[in-house]
């Protein structure tokens, strides 16, 4: 990189601190050659580093606050997070759930984990991938139960249970019903922009596929609405009775026809609006609870 693509550069991330589209921004940093040695290599490493923390920082925030308004966590509880990167829910959900309780997340980025929390990855979309989703969930509830027998969890042969549990699954309709889960999380959106370090190493590759890929990026509205159909409709079916299910998703004219589907499957809907988060952020959040009963699949919006 010479003189003037450092200028250019920097003239760049100027125009993206007075208000320009972060995200495609971002996506492009990740293709820039690595030179430590400048002074504007190591500005420019920083920016992005307070950049993800503040994002970090306001997302916890937004996240603790329905926390305490709604109550969805509480000790002892199993929780599936669905597009988990890069961990926010996880750190919400483990705090509140506590050493009891346990996350099963999965998305395609990889994503640090607190200690009660089980980490999947790839795509949700995939039957496989749900297939293990759904098995560590009843690993995990099925450790529960004997940890309850036991008394010391660490007694708990753990090894010896997962294998005679995992012997007797059947397919994975029945899964899903023995699954009951507390809670459901859904978050597919777009990945949140990326730093330099051990986990732009590890991350970059299933970032860019993300970003770049017409079957994995989230582009538009549309997109956001079919994965979070597809994550209702996990949710209805591995939810327990009254469970409850969160789910994100991009603002558009379509948004009616999947708060008719949440109304229709839970007997409480509260809308949380994040514009007010984010500059820039177009998505709301929907956390039903209550489910009251798996509807037919042919009467939801698909």
């Amino acid at each position: 990189m010479n003189i003037f693509q450092r200028t250019a550069f920097l003239d760049s991330w100027k125009k993206y601190l007075v208000g320009s589209t972060k995200w495609q921004f971002c996506a492009t940093t990740l293709n820039e050659k690595c030179f430590y040695s400048t002074k504007q290599r190591i500005g420019k490493k920083k920016t992005l580093y307070s950049f993800r923390a503040s994002l970090e920082n306001e997302y916890f925030k937004f996240l603790e606050s329905i926390q305490e308004k709604e109550k969805m966590f509480a000790p002892g509880q199993l929780v599936i997070n669905l597009g988990s990167s890069p961990g926010i829910w996880n750190n919400v959900a483990s705090q509140h759930i506590g050493s009891e309780g346990r996350v099963v997340s999965v998305d395609i980025i990889p994503s640090r984990s607190p200690a009660n929390c089980s980490t999947i990855q790839g795509n949700f979309l995939s039957m496989a991938i749900q297939d293990e989703v759904v098995k560590a969930g009843l690993r995990a509830r099925k450790l529960q139960e004997a940890s309850a027998q036991y008394g010391d969890p660490s007694s708990v042969p753990y090894l010896q249970l997962a294998i005679e549990h995992e012997a007797a699954m059947e397919n994975q309709e029945s899964l899903l019903k023995e699954l009951r889960a507390d809670v459901v999380i859904s978050d597919l959106n777009r990945p949140f922009p990326m730093v330099q370090g051990f986990e732009f190493c590890i991350s970059k590759t299933p970032y860019l596929a993300m970003r770049n890929r017409e079957l994995l990026t989230v582009k538009d509205h549309m997109n956001s609405l079919f994965l979070a159909q597809s994550a209702l409709i996990f949710s209805l079916r591995g939810l327990k009775p009254s469970g409850t299910f969160l789910c994100k998703v991009v603002d558009g004219p379509n948004l009616p026809s999947l708060l008719e589907d949440l109304t229709m499957s839970f007997s409480k809907v509260t809308k949380h609006n994040m514009k007010g988060v984010f500059e820039k952020e177009n998505s709301v959040v929907y956390l039903c609870s209550g489910k009251i009963s798996t509807p037919p699949i042919e009467l939801l919006n698909v």
